[in-house]
């Protein structure tokens, strides 16, 4: 709001205070949501591999990742 025209804000100021929404999620905060579920599905994918008794070379193989990567994710 920094940049905005005076007429812009007395508009904001108008809003009724129940007509305000609570938290609005700006795209930035939306990729960082969709990174972090997708990083637990691929930790929780490796567990399972590793639990069916694959060896953490082939686990790293089939998910594209480096061994070192695989070793971290059962560190988490």
């Amino acid at each position: 709001m920094l940049h905005s025209s005076p007429k812009t804000i007395q508009k904001y100021l108008a809003i009724p205070e129940d007509q305000i929404p609570e938290s609005k999620e700006i795209a930035r905060e939306r990729q960082h949501q969709l990174a972090i579920k997708q990083k637990e599905q691929e930790i929780k994918e490796a567990r399972e591999m590793a639990l069916a008794g694959y060896p953490i070379e082939q686990i790293a193989s089939q998910m594209h990742r480096a061994h070192k990567t695989i070793q971290k994710l059962f560190k988490s």
